[in-house]
């Protein structure tokens, strides 16, 4: 498993184009993205946050790891991240960093992307009302009605793609996989497909790697819950995990066959493995720093005053025993995973003979 850690740098002022998005939803975000034009193509500088909650540089590690696990196993369409620097980025945008990653465009100049919250504010389907929904992470969603809406239960071909990217959120233990991370390509003539996976920060095994207790309590979660097949119970809505995988084995059990093979070689791959992060990306950091600088920008109505922040200190991290944790807890979790999906697959099967 060859994965590509070089960091790539670039300078804002050279940027051939920007992006803006704004958030449908009720927190509300603006994101600028730089565009860079390297070899014919077009691709996305997407900056590290400084007051996104519980960010540190690891996130961009987590979308160069998953985004190479999704292409090589998953989906071969999938944009690969690259870590990446934009010199005099936050000049400009001083919330944001000059690290982040960089991907390829995953749309064309023709094309715009549409993402579920926004496409069912548009068009109303029965049995979907997601519009006041919170992004808010450290929960999982419940993809289960949309599945069923007609844009999907309609047309295999789009009810696919959405399913395949909900097991590849469980398999990323993504616990941020909300309804603008998720999103169709429009043409002038209507929907093209829905858009490959993109979006991989809020993974666990890169979450928390200096608090032992909210690590262990989010991990154990997910491991307990494919275990049991029951709902914990703890605020953190894993009983969703159980509903979408229930419902994708009902509906796509095909899909399921063929990401279970898929996971089989990324176990079987990791297995043999020597997982090595580099450390020329790392930094001193802290899972709350962003507190701090949430009370700087005050970007949100529930900003803290930095008076009110409690003390906590800076760390640096063992990359080398890091690395070698990452990969230790995606071969456990994925393994409870292929067993959880077999045991739902199975139960399917029975449900079908016995109809």
């Amino acid at each position: 498993m060859n994965i590509n850690f070089n960091v790539y740098h670039c300078k804002f002022d050279d940027r051939s184009n920007m992006l803006s998005k704004s958030s449908a939803g009720v927190v509300k975000c603006q994101k600028d993205f730089p565009i860079f034009a390297f070899n014919g193509k077009q691709y996305l500088f997407k900056p590290l946050s400084m007051t996104k909650p519980y960010g540190t540089f690891l996130f961009a590690y987590s979308e160069v790891f998953w985004s190479n696990i999704i292409k090589n196993y998953f989906c071969p369409n999938a944009p690969l991240y690259y870590l990446a620097t934009c010199e005099g980025y936050s000049r400009y945008y001083p919330s944001r960093s000059d690290k982040g990653t960089l991907t390829e465009s995953i749309t064309t100049e023709n094309e715009r992307l549409v993402n579920l919250l926004e496409y069912f504010n548009a068009y109303t389907q029965e049995g979907v009302d997601i519009g006041d929904y919170v992004n808010y992470c450290g929960v999982y969603y419940d993809y289960t009605d949309i599945l069923n809406a007609p844009i999907f239960n309609n047309d295999d071909r789009f009810g696919e793609q959405l399913a395949l990217q909900i097991l590849i959120s469980i398999l990323k233990m993504d616990i941020n996989y909300h309804y603008e991370n998720v999103s169709f390509i429009f043409t002038k003539d209507g929907i093209r497909s829905l858009a490959p996976p993109f979006d991989h920060e809020y993974s666990i095994p890169f979450l928390f790697p200096d608090d032992d207790m909210l690590s262990f309590n989010y991990f154990g979660t997910y491991c307990q819950t494919l275990m049991t097949n029951k709902d914990i119970n703890n605020g953190m809505n894993s009983e969703f995990i159980l509903k979408n995988i229930i419902t994708i084995c009902k509906k796509y059990p095909n899909l399921v066959k063929t990401f279970l093979a898929g996971l089989k070689r990324l176990i079987d791959d990791l297995s043999k493995t020597d997982l090595v992060f580099p450390i020329e990306f790392s930094e001193a950091f802290s899972s709350h720093l962003f507190e701090i600088y949430e009370a700087i920008y005050k970007e949100h109505e529930t900003s803290q005053k930095l008076s009110d922040i409690r003390k906590f200190s800076l760390s640096f991290i063992d990359m080398a025993n890091f690395s070698d944790a990452v990969r230790q807890s995606v071969i456990q979790s994925a393994t409870i995973l292929y067993r959880n999906l077999e045991m739902n697959l199975d139960a399917q099967k029975l449900v079908r003979k016995e109809g």
